[in-house]
């Protein structure tokens, strides 16, 4: 009895069994004649949730997606949707727009489509654009874009790209601002393909129709460059300028610093000079008057020359921006064109070389002790030949030189030029030296000296050693014809300044020569200088720019 009940369960399993795969095989089969008859179904009719340029399209013919185009296209229109809320209009006259039923296009699209792949697109909608089905005229959709009221609206917002800013000696990122200043091209490209999918609108924001920023808050480089200038900001700059010390703060630093529009620090320039140039009036001393305790105890003032500190602007400029993206502390002079012995008193130190033209006597001065001295020959008075009085820097060194000039040729042993072609040099044709001899006998305007003393001077100085020259008389009692000769001489001096705008520390010696001769007429001579007034606005300007007290 109980292998029978056994027997009798194992047949009723497998019958169980049996009947499932038969439901299960019925299923499958349906499904599989379902799919196979979508498939054919579709062989004809678009995919579900397919759109053809826009229309819905899904599950339909060819014929009803032709008259729904057909209808959407009927006096169709895309709306702007702006910011602010405002919206335009424009119908589909204004961009030539036309719908070619006719031309296949469609068909071809249906052609294309496998309908045994519906299932593939069933959660995944197909959208279906043909030009050749809707188009516009690219021209006039590009001529009404231009006359839209967006396009032309003058209080649009301006786009930014994000940038820097500065608070507190603190370079931060500032953000970006998206304007409404209209992209032509990008909203022309735009409108015509809503168009050609004949949408209903168009969201101007969300297509970038408007100017888009290109640089972005989170653009690496720019955040790269900011942590830069904060790492500039905090170098610490001293100037030593002698005994004085000049810190540049962070805030000036921080004002000179910028980021260009190719992501690179650039520096405010007119800013950095405009510095300079201050600093330059409190350091420059070439082209101005000093003072000069003589040998003889007494204090003069020496006339402006080519002798004293000089700035230079565009080599400090340019120093002073490496230094500064170089980001390490900076302790240094000022970059100079000319330099002197000291920032501190008298600029010329206690070394140099001192002319008494009065005196027709030198001496040299090294550490403020007397090493040589010996009496000299200036400049020839007699044919106004003189030796340029001032502060002067010696330009070089040369033994065994040649000076040439108009009807000369001269060999000397040792020649220190300091103010042009005049210089210091031996004289070993002359007999004597001193007295008045420079009145009617001097020198071409150099400063004549003996032999031993041309050496011993020669063997003491370099380049850019000061050479002091003051005293002297400048004018010989002369006859009319004389005096004609020589106003006509100072006429052409002052035509050689030009423009009187155009004097500076660099061609300062043109105005000085010019005054010179000017002042070494007689007095009663000098209202026949017709063009005297140059030379005396040439002098204004320069004191207002360069030099207060340069000149008389």
């Amino acid at each position: 009895m109980g292998s029978e009940e056994k027997d009798l369960k194992d047949i009723q399993k497998v019958s169980g069994g049996k009947k499932a795969a038969i439901i299960a095989g019925c299923i499958v089969g349906v499904l599989a004649v379902v799919y196979v008859g979508l498939g054919v179904f579709f062989q004809s009719h678009f995919y579900f949730r397919s759109t053809v340029n826009g229309v819905n399209a899904s599950a339909a013919s060819l014929d009803t997606v032709k008259s729904r185009i057909r209808k959407q296209a009927d006096d169709y229109q895309l709306t702007l949707t702006e910011a602010g809320g405002k919206t335009e209009t424009i119908g589909s006259s204004e961009v030539g727009l036309t719908v070619d039923l006719d031309s296949g296009a469609i068909d071809r699209l249906l052609e294309g489509q496998n309908g045994f792949l519906w299932g593939g697109h069933l959660f995944v909608p197909v959208e279906y654009v043909s030009e050749s089905l809707v188009s516009v005229d690219s021209s006039a959709v590009a001529k009404t874009v231009a006359g839209l009221d967006c396009t032309n609206d003058k209080n649009a917002k301006k786009t930014q790209n994000a940038t820097y800013q500065m608070k507190n000696d603190v370079f931060s990122v500032k953000e970006e601002v998206y304007g409404t200043e209209v992209d032509q091209k990008a909203l022309a490209k735009n409108v015509a393909d809503a168009m050609i999918s004949l949408q209903d609108t168009l969201d101007l924001e969300e297509s970038a129709s408007y100017v888009q920023p290109t640089v972005l808050s989170d653009n690496e480089e720019l955040n790269d460059l900011i942590d830069r200038l904060n790492d500039i900001v905090k170098v610490k700059f001293t100037y030593t300028i002698g005994s004085k010390n000049v810190t540049l703060s962070a805030d000036e630093i921080a004002s000179w610093l910028q980021i260009n529009d190719d992501l690179e620090i650039a520096f405010d320039e007119e800013a950095m000079a405009e510095y300079i140039d201050g600093m330059a009036k409190e350091v420059n001393t070439a082209g101005t008057r000093r003072s000069l305790v003589t040998q003889h105890g007494t204090t003069v003032t020496l006339a402006p020359g080519n002798y004293g500190w000089r700035v230079d602007k565009e080599g400090e400029l340019a120093q002073l921006e490496e230094d500064l993206l170089g980001g390490k502390d900076v302790s240094r002079d000022l970059v100079y064109s000319t330099t002197a012995h000291s920032h501190d008193g008298n600029d010329y130190g206690d070394s140099y070389v001192e002319v008494d033209m009065s005196a027709q006597h030198v001496w040299l001065i090294m550490h403020g002790q007397v090493v040589a001295e010996s009496d000299c020959v200036t400049g020839d008075v007699s044919r106004n030949r003189l030796t340029p009085v001032g502060a002067f820097r010696i330009t070089y060194c040369e033994k065994d030189a040649i000076l040439k000039g108009e009807n000369y040729r001269t060999h000397v042993n040792y020649w220190m030029p300091f103010a042009g072609d005049c210089g210091l040099h031996d004289a070993t044709w002359r007999r004597g030296f001193g007295g008045d001899i420079y009145l009617t006998d001097g020198s071409h305007g150099c400063v004549n000296l003996p032999l031993s003393m041309a050496k011993t001077i020669f063997s003491n100085v370099e380049t850019g050693f000061p050479v002091l020259v003051y005293g002297g008389l400048t004018s010989m009692p002369m006859s009319e014809e004389e005096a004609a000769a020589r106003v006509d001489e100072v006429v052409g001096a002052i035509n050689a300044i030009g423009d009187p705008n155009s004097i500076t520390p660099d061609n300062v010696a043109i105005l000085q020569n010019a005054i010179t001769l000017f002042y070494a007429l007689p007095e009663q001579y000098r209202g026949n200088v017709g063009n005297q007034d140059i030379m005396h606005q040439a002098v204004n300007n320069y004191r207002a720019n360069y030099d207060a007290h340069a000149f008389y």
